[in-house]
């Protein structure tokens, strides 16, 4: 197991927002994190990136407490955050300079990874000049520059159009694979949540908990087969009974 909460909870102005969350991720796994708006997926993503400490409960990488510390997660926000003064190379660089690599090296750095990415030929461009798939590319990986390990992903493909949304998906599988990376991925798309993910949480209530953990069978990298078959729509019906539509 890489990642494990233990009976989080979190309260704003003595109003409870989420309890007693239990979760896991591990090595090479894509967890996705199903509910509705309010329920308490980005206060548990602010816990679980150290930006927020918990009431009660803990925050476990490896075994080892990292409850409330910053630096060790990535935090991938539905918007993408690319700096529009700083040309690609230097918003994906931006995690390494900020780690003390010298901007030479983490240019070299940069360069190396962005034909993986699909980024190749961006490096002198700014952000308004690259498309949305595109910034967001651009985005993951500066995420995994700050962590390649462990990623949060809050709503990473929502402003997308549903074409480059099912670009997206299929890119997303096959660099996730290759770049070794975890991730919990906060989304309201229920089929991209399956599409998407090894294990799906279902968050619910006042406080927000999480009510359900459904399993996805098929194995990664997927195709777009698998929207239409009859195990994702098993799937799908489960997800809807849990959230009571």
């Amino acid at each position: 197991m890489l990642l494990e909460t233990q009976n989080l909870s979190k309260s704003f102005d003595g109003v409870k927002i989420i309890e007693d969350i239990n979760l896991t991720l591990n090595n090479n796994e894509i967890v996705g994190l199903l509910g509705v708006s309010g329920v308490g997926k980005s206060t548990l993503f602010n816990l679980l990136s150290g930006l927020l400490l918990p009431d009660s409960g803990k925050i476990l990488l490896n075994g080892q407490d990292i409850t409330g510390k910053t630096g060790i997660i990535s935090y991938m926000q539905q918007k993408d955050l690319l700096l529009p003064h700083k040309k690609i190379a230097d918003n994906i660089a931006l995690p390494l300079v900020l780690k003390g690599i010298k901007r030479k090296k983490a240019h070299e750095m940069v360069l190396k990874k962005l034909p993986e990415f699909g980024l190749e030929g961006t490096e002198h461009k700014y952000p308004d000049q690259l498309s949305g798939g595109m910034r967001q590319r651009a985005a993951l990986l500066r995420t995994f520059f700050f962590n390649s390990r462990i990623s949060l992903l809050d709503e990473p493909f929502s402003s997308l159009d549903t074409i480059t949304k099912t670009q997206l998906h299929l890119w997303f599988l096959s660099i996730i694979s290759k770049i070794n990376m975890s991730c919990i991925l906060i989304t309201h798309d229920i089929d991209e949540a399956i599409f998407l993910s090894d294990r799906i949480y279902i968050m619910s209530g006042s406080p927000g908990r999480l009510t359900s953990e459904i399993t996805v069978g098929a194995s990664r990298p997927r195709d777009t087969g698998f929207t239409t078959s009859e195990e994702f729509m098993r799937i799908k019906k489960e997800i809807l009974c849990c959230l009571h539509f």
